[in-house]
């Protein structure tokens, strides 16, 4: 944690970027080498959704948008997401003064070997890079911070408040940033007074940006007419916890963050003897997280004794790291216990604290290098099981994209030998979901490998994304309509593949998937 001289580390930062990249592309170039589109991706293959990303007070989206051009292009978010990640990883190691190669490519992969990134990328690939600038604005913010000058606050302020026009969410990475930058200036001993009132900029600088933030998407609203959201990720109960148990709610944000590290998610393996191996998996990642987490205690002590502050500076150091899972989650908070697994990146920042903490204590004693090496072990377990995890969810996607299209080219065919069916003239219906016929079911080898937008059994995954496949996939002349699935002449129809559930009901051709 030692500073080194300007252009040593400036060159140790570019690598520790470039490292990033690799990371990356290297974890998730699975996903950008196909199409697997599904849920909301595969409705946004032609990205217009400007209105509603603007209700949901993400105003940025679609200026990015306009320079990055509205078509799904997978390799090329991938390559964008990579490069905003890396340049966020410039900056980290640059706020952090990290010098050691094995730290920078555990920083690489904590970042990159992401579960948040994973489930973007499995389904919700338009808004990748998005997430990847907002995570990059948002360690902006605090790099610009480790300066006080007023006009490098200043750019701090509207990095923060481009990060949240972005994704609200991943403010908290800068939270979480901030609390290990002053950890660690209370662990050296610096002066209480100071600290607080390098709190005070810090602190004003992120209420200044969720003003600016709100005055702006207020203009933006106001300018085109745009509502706001009252969907369960809209921002229409924010601030409002009239209805809420304050206290419920910040034991809930605690919880959450706890949950992430006891229910990780577990790569398939074998199944021996009619035993599912893959719970020793989750076994031994709870494991891991614990020891890690004793390894985070035993080394904040540590750190104590080597600089030994004053009393006060203890007193807040402790403060601090009790409310670091608060502060990485404050998100939950807001929204009043609202959060899905995109809105967790910034957890991956506690692994990032303990090993910062280890890299400051392990030189010149040998029992803490030992101490180290146990705690890269164990981190490194975790990052395996995520890099393996993220290419098992890709390949499931892939399946259920060939799925989608072996199941949907024979009911065109159905639909086409259907006597006085005319392409693009006569309507047609579908009836029911994918996920709810019993043609299809889910593959026991993959059942388990889930992530959020990705709970079903095909790409599918809900009703309306059949039409955006024949539309945009399959791109098929067909004039496609709704039907009301309470029609008795619908009810009475079969359940595809089935003798007669693909048949005329008034002139339309009605497609019954499933009850």
């Amino acid at each position: 944690m030692e500073g080194t001289a300007k252009y040593r580390f400036r060159k140790e930062s570019i690598r520790c970027a470039v490292m990033t990249i690799v990371c990356y592309l290297l974890v998730h170039g699975y996903r950008f080498m196909n199409k697997a589109f599904a849920g909301d991706a595969l409705l946004m293959v032609y990205q217009n959704d400007a209105a509603w990303q603007i209700a949901l007070g993400r105003f940025v989206q679609p200026v990015l948008i306009m320079m990055r051009g509205s078509l799904e292009s997978p390799l090329l978010i991938g390559l964008l997401t990579a490069f905003w990640l890396g340049a966020g990883a410039y900056l980290l190691a640059d706020i952090f003064k990290i010098e050691k190669n094995v730290t920078m490519i555990f920083l690489a992969l904590i970042l990159s070997a992401n579960d948040a990134i994973t489930a973007s990328n499995a389904s919700f690939l338009p808004w990748t890079d998005f997430y990847g600038l907002a995570f990059f604005t948002a360690v902006l913010g605090v790099w610009m911070l480790q300066d006080a000058k007023w006009w490098r606050i200043v750019l701090a302020v509207l990095s923060f408040m481009f990060s949240m026009g972005v994704y609200q969410a991943y403010i908290c990475v800068a939270i979480g940033v901030s609390c290990i930058v002053f950890i660690f200036f209370l662990s050296k001993g610096m002066d209480v007074k100071k600290i607080l009132k390098n709190v005070t900029v810090y602190a004003g600088s992120f209420l200044a940006a969720a003003g600016i933030y709100y005055g702006i998407w207020k203009i933006f609203q106001k300018v085109f007419n745009i509502w706001t959201a009252d969907t369960y990720n809209g921002l229409s109960g924010v601030g409002d916890y009239s209805d809420t148990s304050v206290g419920s709610l910040i034991l809930l944000t605690y919880k959450n963050v706890a949950d992430y590290f006891i229910n990780p998610p577990v790569f398939t393996t074998m199944v021996f003897r009619q035993q599912n191996l893959s719970r020793l998996w989750l076994v031994c990642l709870r494991g891991c997280n614990l020891l890690i987490f004793i390894l985070f205690i035993a080394g904040f002590i540590m750190l104590i004794s080597k600089y030994k502050p004053k009393a006060l500076n203890n007193i807040c150091m402790l403060f601090i790291a009790a409310a670091f899972p608060f502060c990485i989650n404050v998100v939950c908070f807001i929204s009043k216990g609202m959060e899905h697994q995109l809105m967790t990146y910034a957890f991956g920042l506690c692994y990032l604290l303990v090993l910062l903490v280890y890299e400051d204590i392990s030189e010149g004693i040998r029992w803490r290098k030992v101490l180290k090496i146990c705690l890269l072990t164990l981190v490194g377990i975790v990052l395996w099981s995520k890099v393996v995890f993220a290419s098992q969810v890709y390949l499931k996607r892939d399946l259920q994209d060939a799925q989608a299209q072996s199941m949907l080219t024979r009911i065109v065919y159905e639909i086409e030998k259907t006597d006085g069916y005319e392409a693009g003239v006569t309507p047609v219906a579908f009836c029911g979901t994918f996920e709810n016929t019993s043609y299809t079911q889910p593959v026991d080898a993959m059942k388990d490998i889930v992530m959020w937008g990705m709970y079903g059994k095909t790409s599918m995954t809900y009703g309306g994304t059949e039409y955006a496949y024949l539309q945009l996939i399959l791109n098929v002349n067909m004039n496609l309509t709704r039907i009301d699935d309470q029609d008795e002449r619908v009810k009475a129809m079969p359940c595809y593949p089935s003798e007669g559930s693909v048949a005329p009901v008034d002139g339309v051709i009605v497609v019954k998937l499933s009850e």
